[in-house]
């Protein structure tokens, strides 16, 4: 439904008075918004801000975007703020209340419910609060965005992956909260943010981090809208998890892990071809210990690091990845961050 003031109409602001409601009542708290409705005003915490994207477009010209988290209690929606809204909040507005009227409510590609505040809408910061609850890493659920505050004990190297036909870059760091240690992989923007502050080797607060895993491994990820609040130096006492897992304990998806073994088969190099029709290099071998055997598996310039192996030599692989290969099946991946060390077998 739309109203339209005519040239005979008029609008005038009415003042204060016990027989019109506080302007907040005309505003959703989130648990109320649904997919039916169109367009919705809400009141909300913002609890997570991603940085400023500048773009042209041909038609319309130059553009800016920010994406936004909105959170009331524990249930939290993105929203992303086009043009002149996108200056109105900054990373420093986190914790504040705002007043958003006219935003629009659409289905994420996640499937998952948003919203969205062109120049059509209105949004206001009314207040702010210090306030704020952050999670242990024991106590985290796959799927949610949590709070941390975590020690960054190692940044390996930053690399490209492409998804969905974008280059996006990606770092995975090893973290701990003093008790539990993860694997966090920062994307993007968030990579520049960490070693912008030396950040190996302090405690950093976080923001909208992604739980993706839980087994043996507590796997994390940055989203578009993660931010980083505070930094501390932390503790030298800290120590880099070393612990050497068994083949029969391996899982896929696992991370940065350390794995030994004996070479079981002779490297077996060969060339494939990508759907792209590119030309890759690729090596294997079967390493096994007294509780099983598994596929280790090179890619292009990392075929070198195993390459020289022989059937009976004893090797630790350090920083592996784990990855599933059909249906039951697992194999350890060596990439550019991965050592091979030759060791004892007793």
């Amino acid at each position: 439904m739309e109203i339209h003031l005519g040239n005979n109409g008029s609008i005038s602001k009415i003042e204060d008075s016990p027989d019109i409601p506080p302007r907040e009542a005309f505003f959703k708290r989130l648990g109320e918004i649904s997919y039916s409705d169109n367009v919705v005003n809400v009141k909300a915490m913002v609890m997570g801000v991603s940085q400023l994207k500048r773009f042209s477009d041909p038609i319309r010209g130059e553009g800016a975007l920010r994406r936004i988290i909105l959170a009331d209690g524990d249930l939290r929606i993105p929203l992303t703020l086009w043009h002149e809204h996108s200056f109105k909040v900054t990373e420093k507005d986190v914790f504040s209340t705002v007043l958003i009227a006219g935003a629009r409510v659409r289905r994420g590609l996640s499937g998952s419910l948003e919203l969205e505040l062109d120049s059509m809408g209105y949004l206001e910061i009314v207040s702010k609060t210090e306030k704020v609850e952050y999670s242990a890493l024991s106590k985290t659920d796959i799927g949610k965005l949590v709070n941390l505050r975590l020690y960054v004990l190692k940044m390996f190297k930053e690399n490209t992956v492409s998804l969905g036909g974008r280059i996006r870059r990606v770092m995975d760091t090893i973290v701990s909260d003093g008790e539990s240690y993860a694997i966090l992989t920062c994307w993007n923007g968030v990579i520049d943010r960490l070693r912008q502050m030396d950040a190996e080797g302090k405690k950093i607060s976080f923001l909208n981090v992604i739980v993706r895993s839980r087994g043996r491994q507590i796997l994390l990820s940055t989203t578009s809208s993660t931010t980083i609040i505070g930094v501390e130096e932390g503790p030298s006492n800290l120590k880099i998890p070393e612990a050497t897992y068994r083949i029969d304990e391996l899982e896929p998806g696992m991370r940065k892990i350390h794995v030994e073994g004996v070479v079981s088969t002779t490297p077996e190099e060969q060339e494939v071809v990508s759907t792209s029709g590119e030309r890759i290099r690729l090596c294997r071998l079967n390493l096994m210990d007294d509780t099983g055997i598994v596929e280790v598996v090179a890619w292009r310039e990392n075929t070198s690091k195993i390459m020289g192996l022989r059937p009976g030599v004893g090797v630790r692989i350090k920083w592996c990845n784990v990855r599933e290969r059909g249906i039951g099946r697992i194999c350890i991946e060596v990439t550019g961050d991965s050592e091979v060390e030759m060791i004892d077998i007793e």
